[in-house]
């Protein structure tokens, strides 16, 4: 799916959000699970291109889990064969989704054959997962009211328009082999396995691999060594710039300034200011909460022109940077706390 064909859509999707009156949609979602579904998630999938009137979904479809009726909230069906594609489970707008609400949803998926996705939501918060992943984590995870572009521009590749099953797959085999490759260079690193020690004293030049020289491999292989590593990666990988993409001093100077601001509230407790975190992409720097993207306290642009985004304002950043973000300390620590509190 080329980037030609999401342009158009993505604009449009964003389009339909701005002229989507969420704040009357909340209101009228309160009143129950009935309400979030016809007053949100409807709404919502309408902006994706899905709507009633063109027979794309199913309501209280009925899944017949061992000998028991059930009722799946939605259904989109597949365009061509009409069978269930994507499963919707839906709460209401007041209500955290929880592993309870997964397990009910992953239950939908395995008793209706037909379906390759599944949905989890609240009418404000998305949880998009993968039928037979090997995870409970979604590879895509959103809140409608703070949807940054990069995850509206995945979304674009969903649109009822354009939407192709194994082309939105592919996104999410992408999330899950990154989740396995963190998890499996985080195990090796935490076991320290005799191979792993072995291979490191080779590149050392070693040659007799014994047990006291795996004992000081162990106790110089943690954590502080493992940054120094990865500060002369970084380098590296900027002197050689062959990734395309390479973290410079401004924009960590720049996240260390953003770190201060949000610790010098009242209402960040100890431990929050660990889960803060960043991003780097071609053309933008991005400050996160719990390595997620969709969890963007704020967005920076310093290249030619330097610009602080938090949602959809933007803010110019002049040098020094780091008096220039100080300004903006009220909306910094504001975005902050949405996701930390």
């Amino acid at each position: 799916m080329t980037d030609l064909n999401l342009t158009p859509i993505t604009k449009d999707i964003k389009k339909q959000l701005l002229k989507w009156d969420i704040s009357k949609a909340k209101e009228r979602a309160k009143t129950g699970e009935t309400a979030s579904r016809a007053d949100l998630v409807d709404d919502f999938l309408s902006i994706l291109g899905y709507k009633r009137e063109n027979d794309d979904l199913r309501y209280e479809y009925t899944v017949k889990v061992q000998d028991k009726n059930r009722k799946a909230d939605i259904v989109i069906v597949d365009g061509k064969a009409r069978s269930p594609l994507v499963i919707i489970e839906c709460k209401r707008s007041n209500e955290a989704l929880t592993d309870k609400h997964l397990n009910q949803l992953i239950q939908y998926l395995a008793f209706v054959p037909e379906s390759k996705l599944g949905i989890l939501t609240n009418g404000l918060d998305y949880q998009f997962y993968l039928k037979g992943a090997q995870s409970s984590t979604p590879f895509l995870a959103f809140n409608v009211e703070t949807l940054d572009d990069g995850t509206i521009n995945t979304l674009a590749s969903f649109h009822r328009n354009i939407f192709k099953f194994n082309d939105f797959k592919a996104i999410a085999e992408d999330f899950y082999f990154v989740e396995s490759f963190e998890k499996a260079l985080l195990s090796e690193l935490e076991e320290q396995s005799p191979d792993l020690l072995k291979l490191i004293y080779r590149r050392m030049g070693g040659k007799r691999f014994d047990e006291k020289i795996e004992s000081k491999l162990k106790s110089l292989l943690n954590s502080f060594s493992l940054q120094d590593a990865v500060d002369k990666l970084r380098d590296s990988e900027s002197r050689n710039s062959k990734l395309g993409i390479v973290t410079t001093q401004e924009e960590l100077t720049a996240f260390s300034v953003v770190r201060t601001i949000i610790a010098t509230s009242g209402k960040v407790k100890p431990g929050m200011l660990s889960r803060i975190g960043y991003r780097d992409f071609k053309g933008h720097f991005s400050i996160i909460v719990d390595d997620s993207q969709t969890k963007s306290i704020c967005t920076l642009d310093l290249a030619s022109k330097k610009a602080l985004r938090i949602d959809n304002n933007s803010k110019d950043l002049e040098d020094p940077i780091e008096v220039s973000l100080s300004k903006y300390k009220k909306e910094i620590i504001d975005s902050a706390l949405r996701y930390l509190a």
